[in-house]
């Protein structure tokens, strides 16, 4: 881990600084390839019914569609109310976006999340600030939670309750299978709760009950609000302008729903946490090391908690849900991870090798954004500062380029030196840079401790056609899946 950290900062030094002779050399921004625009149509038509040469395809497909076409840099312009949009998939393009990065990365996305912080429910995002925001706004809230989140002593706090509550799972697993150790095509539904119950205990300390066979109403809701989230954000923040500021919107009043609700489970129990006392420094969860700093801590408690419901139910269901799939669809490589799995010195290392092949191949985020504050020349192009990049990391990680046999699953290849220049910026599942997931390694203590579950009691088997994704802020599966869990002999 440390030499590959140190990898990605010799390649960030390398020739990634845009000069003023590289600059004036440079094509002009109007150059670079990409659907062409009309007047007043602009690029529109291509997403609409009959005409349309882009229509009904969805965000994965649209990357892939365009790389396909223009190559790995690609300017999709003439969208009303968006800025210029483009592709890159190059992954020295996309590290020399993220050495340009200055003290405040924007990230410009969840525009309706945001307006909702700022205008709707403001205190306490613009007190303390929130992982959505920018500037200063942005830079005070997660430099006060790095000193939690990011620290592998804070995270080990947890592995005792997710393991017990994946121990749970499984038990959960034994009886919801049929006679043929079948579960029920609508299994996502019980990874949701598997997610929930982790993120309860990581959050707030608390543990909904979602593994009973009766789930609490409060449960419920919960899940609810944030199905409701992730089910009408994607609209609202897709539209060419954002008219649920002004007018009246359905989609807009579910999501201010969801996130009241959200935010008033967060209050309840970040409340009870501030009249418990006694733990001793050091076995403190976050929760407590947050409350334990006053009014101010308080609140950055209750807003990482909010984040944390939109971020660690779908996305962490979405993740171990492609685990199962990866498992079934290779069983030589689920037999070669139980095979090591029992060594206690191999296990850390084998198990992130089969997550880091899973999300290469089939990521629940298939890229970032990242918007300029500096004028940048990517792939010989002028990129003027504000424009919005999409880098397109699931382009990048099936590249030859990149990868060798990209298309092929094997997790050995994180394991040795096989790894070729710059794929540490083709494959970033939770980005790059001081604007990287917060919560990558409470991420991949779940995810590591739910494959080791898995792995040690079942036989996953799946014996159907080839699941089918579906792409819009997240890459999910889409299609039903029966799979068959068999108890390991």
């Amino acid at each position: 881990m440390i030499a590959s950290v140190r990898n990605v900062q010799i390649l960030l030094r390398r020739n990634v600084t845009t000069g003023h002779s590289e600059w004036e050399n440079a094509l002009s921004f109007e150059q670079v390839p990409g659907p062409k625009s009309f007047p007043l149509i602009g690029n529109v038509w291509r997403f609409l019914p009959i005409i349309g040469d882009l229509y009904k395809l969805d965000t994965t497909e649209l990357h892939v569609e365009l790389n396909r076409r223009f190559g790995d840099i690609v300017k999709l312009e003439g969208i009303p109310g968006k800025a210029p949009f483009v592709f890159l998939a190059n992954a020295k393009d996309v590290a020399k976006v993220f050495h340009a990065e200055g003290e405040f990365p924007v990230r410009d996305a969840m525009q309706s999340t945001s307006y909702y912080r700022e205008h709707v429910h403001p205190h306490p995002y613009t007190t303390v600030g929130h992982l959505i925001g920018q500037g200063c706004q942005w830079k005070k809230f997660r430099t006060r939670v790095n000193q939690l989140m990011m620290k592998q002593s804070h995270i080990d706090v947890y592995q005792a309750a997710v393991t017990e509550v994946t121990d749970n799972f499984v038990y959960r697993i034994k009886q919801v299978r049929n006679r043929n150790n079948e579960t029920d095509k609508d299994f996502i539904g019980e990874l949701r709760k598997w997610a929930l119950e982790v993120l309860g205990v990581v959050a707030l300390d608390h543990r909904f009950g979602c593994l009973q066979d009766t789930l609490s109403e409060e449960a419920q809701d919960i899940m609810k609000a944030v199905g409701d989230f992730h089910r009408v954000t994607f609209h609202l923040d897709t539209q060419p302008l954002p008219l649920w500021q002004y007018f009246s919107s359905s989609h807009f009043s579910t999501m201010v729903s969801a996130l009241d609700h959200l935010h008033g489970v967060s209050e309840k129990y970040v409340t009870l946490a501030e009249k418990k006392t006694g733990t001793r420094e050091g076995s403190r969860s976050i929760l407590q090391e947050l409350v334990a700093q006053g009014s101010d801590g308080r609140d950055v408690a209750l807003v990482l908690a909010v984040d944390m419901f939109l971020a660690g139910v779908e996305i962490i269901a979405a993740m171990s849900y492609t685990l199962l799939y990866a498992l079934a669809r290779h069983t030589e490589s689920q037999q070669w991870l139980f095979e090591r799995i029992s060594d206690r010195t191999l296990r850390h290392s084998h198990l992130q090798a089969f997550i880091k092949e899973t999300m290469r191949l089939w990521p629940v985020a298939i890229g970032t954004i990242r918007t300029p504050d500096r004028d940048l020349v990517l792939s010989g192009y002028k990129i003027p500062k504000g424009s919005l990049l999409m880098l397109s990391n699931y382009v990048m990680c099936r590249n030859p380029k990149y990868f060798e046999n990209p298309l092929d699953f094997r997790p050995q290849r994180w394991l040795g030196g096989e790894r070729l220049e710059y794929s540490q910026f083709a494959f970033a599942p939770f980005g790059i840079g001081s604007r990287s997931c917060v919560g990558k390694r409470i991420a991949m203590l779940e995810l590591e401790t739910f494959l080791f579950m898995i792995v040690k009691n079942f036989n996953v088997e799946y014996n159907q056609e080839d699941m089918k994704f579906e792409s819009r802020f997240l890459n999910v599966i889409s299609s039903p899946m029966r799979l068959a869990f068999t108890d390991k002999n």
